[in-house]
């Protein structure tokens, strides 16, 4: 279970669903932690993907991680909230180990959900959640038991060294196909700030494109969904860059 891997398993994917469709090239679109799965995917491979769309993209590890981290400590001060400030304060500044970076995506969890109330959202509860999963074909019930067995199996696995080596203002300075990125204002997971800052350094010759939803967070496509089909339809799907 490997950074490297996940790519190749795309790249083999992209090709099975270009055969079964009978298709040149097909869409990708990538979320958090599949957003980096996907840029890297579609910069070693472009001659596979029409366009790529980022949702919470992921640039730069360890400088969205003390982003993060800053924000979820300053939010927690501001509330006076002793419990997140200590916990906060003890792990400090990235890179984590897996156990400390959940303890500080836990208080940023709490956080979002408060900042997100504002605009009348609340996360999906936990058994909601599990009953999307439970109605999805790709997943078994023996799947969805191992995953509750252990559920950080991946973070174990991959929140690790390498990962805050990764570095796209270095590694990717140029997208050949049509980019598209979109953010939440309020995103403190992925940072807005740090997509901004690399999207306007990107080397895009195709075309590529940032949008910013104002009242959302780290799940755009769920906070404002209509405007998020809004720009798939009317500009992703028909390449209007």
């Amino acid at each position: 279970m490997n950074l490297n891997q996940f790519v190749s398993d795309l790249a083999e994917l992209g090709q099975m669903l270009i055969t079964k469709f009978g298709n040149d090239k097909i869409y990708l679109m990538g979320r958090s932690w599949g957003s980096l799965i996907g840029l890297l995917a579609v910069h070693h491979h472009p001659t596979l993907f029409k366009a790529f769309i980022g949702i919470g993209q992921i640039v730069h590890p360890m400088e969205g991680e003390k982003l993060s981290y800053e924000f979820s400590l300053s939010f927690a001060e501001k509330l006076n909230w002793p419990e997140a400030k200590n916990e906060l304060q003890k792990i400090g500044y990235p890179p984590y180990t897996p156990t400390e970076f959940l303890i500080q995506r836990k208080w940023l969890t709490k956080i979002d959900k408060i900042m997100m109330r504002d605009f009348g959202y609340d996360n999906l509860a936990k058994w909601d959640l599990m009953k999307k999963l439970l109605g999805t074909p790709e997943y078994s019930l023996m799947d969805i038991i191992r995953m509750g067995m252990d559920p950080y199996f991946s973070i174990n696995q991959l929140w690790n060294e390498e990962y805050y080596k990764i570095n796209l203002f270095e590694q990717i300075i140029l997208i050949e196909i049509p980019v598209f990125f979109i953010a939440g204002k309020y995103d403190y997971f992925s940072p807005t700030e740090i997509v901004k800052e690399y999207f306007d350094q990107l080397s895009a010759p195709a075309g590529k494109e940032l949008f910013i939803f104002e009242k959302s967070g780290h799940e755009p496509e769920l906070q404002e969904p209509q405007l998020f089909r809004d720009i798939l339809a009317d500009l992703v799907l028909d390449n209007e860059i």
